[in-house]
């Protein structure tokens, strides 16, 4: 698919595309179109919806590039659910974006020196977010999906992306976690108590947060039967534009990365030039088993060291999956001028650690 060439007049272009028509690079583009490469448009209108509406676009197409990686072949000839694997394991996957409410501040206005003032509130608008874009999946599943022969007696895996606010990268797996199966990491406590970061971050118990209306949601999701129908959801607050420059050969970009272990509690840190960095198409994606699934799904299918995978045993009882030593939680980029970042490489020795060690 020839993915920028416009199909629409510029001023129908979403914010995020009119930007990537001026800014992107080649080296970005290129690597975007090989995301891309063996997506079926099924409709004929994808392009036209990319350059339109662009966020749910850009996660189906970062999708199909994970399951190409992990070996997953697709079925197209379904207009639904978004995915139909056949091999090595049928399943199916079905893709969901949740968008910023009417009368708040879309991602595409983000002010990178603004960042939230509070994080709980944050996190609390942000799970409010995510969970009315996984009810209302879910009920499409039920009222639609799940009586469909190809997709009766499959796994069902909802891929659940944040696109609702500026910064969303920064809920990283706080919002998912706490929505999913009440475990929550309070980092305003954290900071205030532990200056230093002297001790690991730990979760507690959140059964609910309360909405702007006033009224409680329920958390815990995957702490009962009540959504048996999904095998598993998967996100990644890391799948955005930066992902696609840190995979380019682009020599302009600067790149600044957090890497977590989570068994050990420790945090790496990259800061440096495109050239010395290496990201791969998996870092930073998370897959939530639910221990109520009617029909699980196997955990082997994403078992690679980049990828987190966890379940849970009861409210705010996590346990881990499968998980590599080295998990992306944010990652971004800074584009500089042609040639400025390759003449600062060649200054440079040539076994300078851009990696940081912090807890």
């Amino acid at each position: 698919m020839d993915l920028f060439t416009p199909l629409v007049p510029p001023h129908r272009f979403h914010p995020a595309f009119a930007k990537l028509q001026s800014h992107a690079s080649d080296y970005e583009k290129q690597t975007f179109a090989g995301w891309a490469e063996g997506f079926v448009d099924r409709d004929g209108k994808f392009v036209k919806e990319l350059q339109t509406t662009f966020d749910s676009s850009f996660w189906e197409i970062y999708l199909h590039a994970v399951l190409k990686d992990i070996g997953c072949v697709c079925d197209f000839q379904w207009d639904r659910p978004d995915f139909c694997i056949t091999s090595p394991t049928p399943f199916v996957l079905e893709a969901t974006v949740a968008l910023h409410a009417q009368g708040t501040t879309p991602v595409t206005e983000t002010k990178p020196l603004e960042m939230p003032a509070d994080l709980n509130e944050f996190n609390r608008q942000a799970i409010i977010r995510r969970s009315n874009s996984i009810h209302s999946k879910y009920r499409k599943f039920q009222e639609s999906y799940s009586s469909l022969p190809h997709v009766s007696g499959k796994p069902f895996v909802l891929a659940a992306a944040p696109f609702d606010r500026p910064h969303f990268q920064l809920q990283a797996q706080r919002a998912i976690e706490a929505l999913l199966y009440r475990s929550y990491v309070d980092e305003e406590k954290y900071l205030r108590e532990h200056p230093e970061r002297d001790i690991p971050l730990k979760a507690h118990d959140l059964p609910f947060v309360t909405k702007d209306s006033g009224g409680q949601l329920s958390l815990g999701l995957f702490c009962n039967p009540s959504m048996a129908g999904i095998s598993a959801i998967i996100q990644s607050t890391a799948a955005t534009w930066s992902k696609v420059g840190a995979m380019s050969s682009d020599p302009d970009l600067m790149v600044e990365a957090i890497y977590e272990n989570r068994i050990e509690g420790y945090q790496t840190v990259f800061r440096g030039p495109n050239c010395r960095y290496t990201e791969s198409i998996l870092d930073g994606l998370r897959v939530y088993h639910n221990p109520y699934a009617t029909i699980p799904l196997d955990p082997s299918l994403f078992a690679h060291p980049e990828i987190f995978q966890a379940t849970a045993k009861g409210p705010c009882m996590m346990e881990l999956v499968s998980s590599g030593p080295q998990l992306l939680v944010n990652r971004r980029t800074t584009r500089f001028h042609p040639g400025v970042m390759s003449q600062v490489v060649s200054k440079m020795p040539s076994d300078k650690n851009f990696w940081h060690y912090i807890r």
